[in-house]
């Protein structure tokens, strides 16, 4: 979990910090274990409680986590910002 931009700088995008939000929160992560929808679905259901309190949660994927972006999608995260990387697009996607 890290701010906007740093949370793309960790993936070699360079945002200017003024472009985002400084009170938004970036997650991402992957299971083996559980499906992406569960897994995006109990990241954002437990980030979005209390104690926590963000004024935007975005989920980060890339386009080549097909089953991540369909999850996104299923979860109604359909506000997405794409950023080109070294080697891929990466996407944050939230609700709108």
């Amino acid at each position: 979990m890290r701010p906007t931009a740093d949370a793309l700088l960790t993936r070699s995008v360079i945002v200017d910090p003024a472009e985002l939000s400084a009170t938004d929160i970036v997650v991402r992560g992957w299971s083996h274990d559980i499906s992406a929808a569960a897994l995006i679905a109990a990241s954002r259901s437990f980030l979005l409680s209390e104690p926590f309190e963000f004024s935007l949660l975005w989920w980060q994927t890339n386009i080549d986590a097909s089953d991540q972006l369909d999850a996104c999608d299923s979860l109604g995260l359909s506000k997405q910002l794409s950023f080109f990387g070294e080697s891929t697009m990466w996407v944050l996607a939230t609700r709108p």
